[in-house]
């Protein structure tokens, strides 16, 4: 028995005791490389959030593979769900217990603010003149806006 082989073509020559001999060959092969890779990243939507989701794929190797995040829940899924911002690594296991990893990393939009920028006060007594301006800024423009009118 040969140990330790690496992919390649071998041969053995069998010489018995009466100087007889016979050979063999044999090929042994591999699968490619497995490559763990990222993509889809689903950024969170509020800062402080933790609804990012990032995806992973595994090529090469021999499939099927598993995935383990190293997020909180640990899923094992190729899709992470639920994610808050941070960098993630994924680590794909082949079928044949081959391993590789690959990162990502999911952002979140700086803190919602608002700043009454003017206004004006009334006039007169039940007028309608009055107006105020804000101005937004942090979160994730276009904004809108509902103004809660007292009448």
């Amino acid at each position: 028995m040969a140990i330790a082989l690496i992919a390649g073509t071998y041969t053995v020559l069998v010489t018995d005791n009466n100087a007889c001999t016979t050979s063999s060959s044999v090929t042994l092969t591999e699968p490619t490389t497995l490559i763990a890779s990222t993509g889809n990243a689903v950024n969170v939507s509020c800062l402080g959030g933790a609804d990012g989701a990032a995806t992973a794929t595994g090529s090469g190797g021999v499939s099927p593979y598993t995935f383990l995040w190293d997020d909180p829940g640990a899923q094992t899924n190729s899709t992470a769900i639920m994610l808050s911002a941070a960098t993630y690594t994924v680590t794909v296991t082949d079928a044949n217990g081959c391993i590789d990893s690959a990162a990502i990393t999911l952002t979140e939009p700086a803190s919602l603010v608002l700043s009454i920028t003017d206004s004006l006060n009334i006039t007169c007594n039940s007028g309608f003149d009055g107006y105020a301006t804000v101005t937004p800024g942090g979160g994730t423009a276009p904004y809108t806006y509902l103004w809660d009118d007292p009448a």
